[in-house]
């Protein structure tokens, strides 16, 4: 299937019958046992990153043969042959494509990244005079593992005194040794989990006023918090 060819050319998104954007440009889609590049929509596929949580990536597909992706079924998103996005579909909408075309289906996928393992494994566990970076390896080891998280940049830290995970996510206790550590954690698109601190990786670069590319700047002012008079209540004066 070519986005863009006959006959789809002829409908409402038509093209010339050039082979679609994505395939010209080295991007690649894989749900399930399914190559999907035909079916993506050029322009749709959007990707939330952040840390110490779930990535996320959104795209359309444009479907004339009846496939529907499964809930569940692995995504895996490359650009020029680097995987840039990798987890299971989350969500899906289906609709036609337009009210007078009952023959091509849009179908909105949103997905989540491999984050997800560590929100569903639940943790059962005491840990004492540890370190953080010896806390999240115990944790991947006995809870992790089997779904394929491996070890990659984890740091020690400073020492974890007493810490109690009781019955809680994974990524619950990862978020606990953030808090009591700022150390960030993350599963990235091969499985592989860190957990460094903030200056671990430093930009290659300076931001400054000579050399930004400034884009949509906007300033925004308002008198909505103004007040020229305000009254307290209940206030307290401490005895002389």
């Amino acid at each position: 299937m070519i986005i863009g060819g006959t006959p789809y050319g002829g409908g409402p998104f038509g093209g010339d019958g050039t082979p679609s954007a994505p395939g010209a440009t080295g991007l690649m889609l894989q749900i399930g046992p399914v190559d999907a590049t035909d079916y993506l929509r050029y322009g749709t596929y959007k990707l939330n990153e952040q840390l110490n949580g779930r990535d996320e990536a959104t795209c359309e597909l444009i479907v004339n043969d009846g496939y529907v992706p499964l809930i569940g079924q692995t995504i895996l998103l490359s650009l020029d042959g680097g995987l840039i996005f990798a987890g299971t579909v989350h969500e899906r909408d289906i609709a036609f494509i337009d009210e007078n075309r009952s023959d091509y289906a849009v179908i909105t996928v949103r997905a989540v990244d491999w984050n997800e393992i560590a929100d569903r494994r639940i943790v059962v566990e005491v840990f004492e005079d540890m370190s953080v970076g010896a806390v999240v390896r115990a944790i991947v080891a006995k809870y992790l593992a089997d779904d394929g998280i491996t070890i990659g940049d984890v740091q020690e830290g400073p020492m974890v005194a007493r810490m109690v995970c009781a019955y809680q996510s994974a990524a619950a206790c990862f978020d606990d040794l953030y808090t009591q550590s700022g150390m960030h954690w993350n599963i990235d698109e091969h499985k592989v989990l860190s957990m460094f601190v903030r200056t671990t990786s430093p930009a290659p670069f300076t931001v400054t006023s000579a050399n930004a590319v400034f884009r949509a700047i906007k300033g925004t002012k308002t008198r909505s918090l103004y007040r020229n008079v305000q009254y307290v209540q209940g206030g307290k004066v401490l005895p002389r």
